[in-house]
């Protein structure tokens, strides 16, 4: 009974293995069919064992399909029957009984044939037999290996040229129900990140060829199948992709079945998919005409003619993988800085004198384009005037003063907003022309000075 209820289960949650069958066998219906899209299957074939069948009631099908030589006799479908039924093990051996044999031709006797059929239109020979006698009572063994347990296959019975038996099969070898095992093992990543899509391990499971899956919310299979029935690799493990959503909480579990039995727990692993916060970077600064490289990898040019600082996000990811170490948004407000030109105002010097504007010596009247370092700490552009105003200033001598004659001193210099001066070896000023008398003996000071916009020179 328990068979039963499980080949109804799995018939109904995957198409895949009984996709070839229209129902799975209950109590009370046939076990032959005439049609093979009419026939059950059998989850165990020794239920055939004591059944006795007659082949007057079937008609031919499938002759094309079905025309093998086996060991040198051809077979040919005259009236044949199908018994579909799920393989236990890969070798199966029947024996064929028939009797009370007609029709036909001098010879009456069966043939029987195993072949696997996805869909009852294409079939793959597992094992054929024909036996043709005189006697209308005889048997023969039809042994198919190669067989993929919990698989289904079906059982081809015919009479040969026609004949009509009665017929019975009992099984040698091979019959029972097809039981799942327990899953070599089950593995994949536990912390994801979200809207990731990882791999998942799966298997080999025993005597089972499929799987159902179910996912935590916001999970899907990533090529877009059914989970519901996802096939299983025999030998080997079934990797699976799933793809995440942005947040969950949950657990994977995996119940491998067969078209007669199913695992008695589901396999699971539980999951979490968290939100990752973004990261906020410290505001950093752009000078206008450089170029920052970001995180990211891309380039950022100061190049707009502004008058303000304007400020923009830089978003890029960090790291990544089913580590649990996951792509994280990071933002940063870059400051781009205006360019700066500076008009500053004349620089006022002596002639004679030296004046360095920035690194740049400065030795004459002249417009000077410099650069400088800005409190924020990029280039500023200075345009300056360098004036040096003119200053000079000579005077006659030596000169002779006697008892009867004073000195006659004389001073030349140019001075458009200027003053004269001379001073006596006491530095008392004695004149504030050109011009000056020595009464007294000693070193006479000849002062020119010059003044312009403020700035004064001597």
């Amino acid at each position: 009974m328990r068979s039963l209820l499980l080949l109804i289960i799995m018939l109904l949650t995957s198409s895949l293995v009984f996709s070839q069958l229209s129902q799975p066998c209950t109590g009370g219906q046939p076990i032959a069919y005439d049609d093979c899209s009419a026939a059950c299957a059998v989850c165990d074939i020794s239920v055939l064992n004591g059944v006795t069948f007659n082949s007057g009631g079937w008609q031919p099908d499938h002759v094309n399909e079905l025309d093998y030589s086996c060991n040198s006799v051809s077979i040919v479908m005259n009236n044949n029957g199908w018994i579909g039924f799920v393989a236990n093990a890969t070798t199966l051996e029947l024996k064929v009984v028939y009797s009370n044999c007609t029709g036909g031709n001098a010879n009456v006797g069966m043939q029987a044939l195993i072949v696997e059929s996805p869909d009852c239109q294409n079939f793959v020979l597992k094992a054929c037999k024909g036996d043709a006698t005189a006697a209308t009572t005889d048997s023969f063994n039809l042994v198919a290996n190669g067989l993929v347990i919990g698989q289904s296959y079906y059982l081809v019975l015919d009479g040969y040229a026609g004949s009509v038996c009665d017929v019975s099969v009992e099984v040698v070898s091979g019959g029972g129900t097809p039981q799942v095992g327990v899953p070599a093992q089950f593995t994949g990543p536990s912390n994801l990140c979200p809207n990731e899509t990882a791999t998942f391990t799966f298997g080999p499971v025993p005597n089972a060829l499929n799987s159902s899956w179910v996912l935590p919310p916001g999970a899907f299979l990533t090529n877009g199948g059914d989970p519901s029935a996802i096939p299983l690799n025999q030998n080997t493990p079934t990797t699976v992709q799933i793809t995440f959503g942005a947040s969950t909480t949950g657990n994977i579990c995996v119940t491998a079945y067969n078209g007669c039995d199913a695992a008695d727990n589901p396999s699971c692993l539980p999951v979490t998919v968290a939100p990752i916060p973004d990261t906020q970077l410290p505001p950093d600064t752009i000078c206008y005409g450089e170029t920052y490289t970001g995180i990211d990898g891309v380039s950022y040019t100061n190049n707009n003619l502004q008058t303000y600082a304007t400020t923009f996000p830089i978003q890029t990811y960090f790291g990544g993988g089913s580590s649990g170490i996951c792509d994280s948004l990071v933002k940063i407000d870059m400051i781009y800085l205006p360019s700066m030109v500076t008009n500053a105002p004349t620089i006022y010097a002596c002639e004679g004198d030296t004046v360095f504007v920035g690194s740049t010596m400065v030795l004459s009247d002249q417009q000077i384009t410099a650069t400088a370092t800005s409190q924020n700490g990029c280039d500023s552009v200075v345009n300056v005037y360098v004036d040096f105003i003119e200053n000079n200033a000579s005077a006659n001598g030596p000169l002779t003063i006697n008892c009867t004659n004073n000195a006659q001193l004389v001073g030349s210099g140019t001075t458009a907003t200027g003053t004269y001066a001379w001073y006596d070896p006491s530095d008392n000023e004695i004149s504030t022309s050109l011009t000056a008398t020595a009464n007294m003996g000693g070193q006479h000071y000849f002062v020119v000075t010059n003044t312009s916009n403020g700035f004064t020179c001597t």
